[in-house]
């Protein structure tokens, strides 16, 4: 039976090899943001053949270690720097730009393409909210995280208070991304895939490239968190009880 679940080799090798993510990512293929999911559902929902997402997963499995980014042997300080130094960095690199290219587009070929105001509106909302969403990662919840690794997490009557909040916050971001992927299927629906007309001028092509970049970079970010910070800092928190 072709099924795949995301606690077999395939995730455990994303987990390991960073860099074996992306090949999934680039294709949309979502190891990520879902639950257990048949190889037919992965390939369905990202648009894709299933011989498409077998050669992702034949990378996956063959792809060379070596001198690779494990992140899973990275302590969780090095691994919230790098989130927000390079994950929330670059997508609010490509949050701007999809956003003024997206003005662009849709003052130039609104008439000709009627699907372009409904995306402009989506991905307004979507740009938002992602925006706000990493502003309180990075204000609230990770500085909680590095100051509850700082102070060893301490029982102390304070500290219970953080644990608590760190426990709810975690959670929160769970959910957060299960909208995240859901979103970004829907852009990716709406754009048939970030494959350009026959019409799509250079500046619609640079906003479906830059839209597939955002997507990627998300994929790699979620499952950053779900699958390697969140529970290193699970296994903290329950090792300082």
């Amino acid at each position: 039976m072709n099924t795949i679940r995301l606690s077999d080799q395939a995730s455990v090798n994303c987990a390991n090899d960073y860099r074996n993510a992306e090949e999934a990512g680039q294709l949309g293929i979502d190891f990520y943001f879902g639950s257990n999911k048949s190889l037919e559902k992965l390939s369905q929902d990202a648009g894709v053949t299933i011989e498409q997402t077998k050669t992702v997963l034949k990378q996956v499995y063959e792809m060379n270690i070596t001198g690779s980014k494990r992140f899973i042997e990275w302590d969780i300080n090095s691994i919230i720097d790098y989130i927000i130094n390079i994950h929330h960095r670059q997508a609010k690199e490509n949050a701007v730009i999809i956003y003024d290219l997206t003005q662009k587009v849709l003052y130039q070929h609104n008439d000709n393409h009627p699907e372009l105001p409904k995306l402009a509106a989506e991905l307004f909302l979507f740009l938002q909210d992602l925006l706000n969403y990493l502003k309180k990662e990075e204000q609230v919840l990770l500085p909680n995280i590095k100051q509850g690794i700082k102070n060893k997490f301490s029982l102390a009557e304070a500290n219970n208070n953080t644990f608590g909040f760190i426990r709810n916050s975690i959670m929160a971001i769970r959910k957060e991304h299960v909208a995240v992927g859901k979103d970004l299927k829907r852009f990716r629906k709406l754009t048939s895939n970030y494959i350009p007309l026959a019409d799509t001028c250079y500046a619609h092509k640079s906003l479906l490239e830059k839209m597939r970049a955002l997507e990627n970079e998300m994929f790699l970010y979620a499952y950053l968190e779900n699958n390697i910070l969140l529970p290193k800092v699970f296994v903290l928190m329950e090792h300082t009880k």
